[in-house]
């Protein structure tokens, strides 16, 4: 199984995402491999170097950080994880296009959706040209594309209201699955450095770690039943 993170905006947690679900599948026992396309930054090998300097953490033995995926030989008997860049590319094409799942998350802003459909006085206009990539994508294979409402707010605003109702129209427009992300929390940015998940948090655990990790465990039960 091929899985891949995917959107053309940053700063929507995907790296967390892929993340913290390569953990979560490694812990559940499956035969993960991860790819790291998002030159030069390479925020998920960061997090993956990290790790592997903590003796203390469970972690996988095969990681690559890619150019291209042109050369790059997949095997059926593995689940590969590819965090992509938040932009365009023939990279993010040719990744898409391999794609058993996409997962595209996007934050709590019509500025996100309007990266997958163009919307203009709260109206739909045209697709967007990221959505005209998963159509073209999903003609050679019929990948399972979820939607990933991440970053979102504790808080019932009217705006977290707005942006779920738009996303359950969008995905019987585009054909794709809506899927609850990660709360917007402090503990995702305090554990990188140490190349830690919430799942691995052990001591003293707080309301709000149990339910990050359910979050992730939602998340792993969709995606890895495929």
């Amino acid at each position: 199984m091929i899985i891949v993170f995917g959107g053309i905006k940053g700063g929507t947690g995907k790296s967390t995402v892929a993340f913290h679900l390569a953990v979560q599948a490694y812990l559940l026992g499956k035969n993960i491999e991860t790819i790291d396309l998002d030159f030069p930054q390479y925020t998920f090998s960061r997090y993956y170097e990290n790790r592997k300097k903590n003796p203390d953490l469970a972690c996988w033995e095969k990681h690559t950080s890619l150019k291209t995926l042109d050369d790059f030989n997949f095997n059926d008997d593995k689940i590969y994880i590819i965090d992509t860049p938040g932009r365009y590319s023939d990279e993010v094409v040719k990744a898409h296009v391999l794609a058993d799942v996409i997962i595209t998350p996007v934050n709590e802003s019509l500025i996100d959706l309007d990266t997958i459909m163009e919307i203009s006085n709260n109206k739909w206009t045209k697709l967007s040209h990221y959505s005209g990539v998963m159509f073209e994508s999903r003609k050679s294979k019929a990948a399972k594309w979820f939607v990933v409402h991440n970053r979102s707010s504790s808080i019932n605003s009217k705006n977290k209201k707005n942006i779920k109702e738009k996303l359950q129209d969008l995905s019987k427009k585009l054909n794709f699955e809506v899927m609850n992300g990660l709360k917007e929390r402090t503990v995702f940015r305090e554990l990188f450095d140490k190349g830690m998940t919430v799942m691995d948090l052990k001591n003293k655990l707080s309301v709000s770690h149990i339910s990050a990790r359910l979050e992730i465990k939602m998340i792993a039960s969709k995606v890895l039943d495929k």
